[in-house]
């Protein structure tokens, strides 16, 4: 398993371009990118590995982002 940090600079840009996609505002991206390598961090622990690292980052990010849409309406 990679340590922090090299997750973090794997899969930083996908995750801030496909919350970019789903918020269409750099700072909501910015933030939903913030919240979903939160999420990853408290939760890598319970990852399975049943997946790819980048597939489960991607799902998280999806999930963050239409929580993120919700919450602001």
């Amino acid at each position: 398993m990679d340590d922090i940090k090299d997750i973090y600079d794997k899969h930083k840009n996908l995750v801030y371009n496909l919350a970019l996609s789903y918020s269409a505002n750099k700072e909501d991206a910015e933030e939903i990118t913030q919240d979903v390598f939160i999420s990853i961090f408290e939760n890598i622990k319970d990852f399975r590995e049943e997946s790819t690292l980048k597939t489960w980052a991607y799902r998280i990010t999806i999930n963050k982002s239409l929580d993120f849409l919700k919450s602001k309406k």
